[in-house]
């Protein structure tokens, strides 16, 4: 994954976040819709240029503490068993799509969907198919305390 993320770096030349958040034929044919996007991603903090390199060595990944127990190493259900859909974009150059391949193969019980014609903001450029697919999940996804 890191090897990906630095190949990424590279294709990307160091422009930001910003210009990697939506496909380029989203931003190109949905002129309305990609304003409003980045008028709302404004309203984000401030992020470094480089916030899209490797993360810092001591990075264990968002999910890392409940997947590995440590949030609730005494919880009934075992952690290993929880259910992960992971989506990514087609042209997603922020978590590529092989980034995310290989992510799943360490997270039992994950699923991946791949949209096709969307970049790193699914839920945004293809809302109703993303909404959907969510749905489905939660609807075949039974979590019990």
């Amino acid at each position: 994954v890191r090897e990906l993320q630095d190949s990424l770096k590279i294709e990307r030349a160091n422009k930001s976040l910003f210009e990697y958040s939506l496909s380029p034929d989203f931003a190109k044919n949905n002129v309305p819709l990609s304003t409003l996007y980045h008028q709302i991603r404004r309203l984000n903090p401030p992020r470094d240029k480089g916030i899209l390199g490797r993360p810092p060595k001591n990075y264990k990944g968002s999910t890392h503490e409940i997947l590995t127990g440590a949030v609730r190493p005494n919880a009934s259900i075992k952690t290993h068993q929880i259910p992960v859909l992971y989506v990514v974009g087609e042209h997603d150059k922020i978590t590529s799509p092989e980034m995310i391949r290989e992510a799943a193969t360490l997270v039992k019980h994950s699923k991946i969907r791949e949209f096709k014609d969307a970049g790193h903001s699914v839920y945004f450029e293809q809302a109703d198919k993303f909404n959907a697919l969510l749905l489905e999940f939660f609807r075949e996804t039974e979590l019990t305390d």
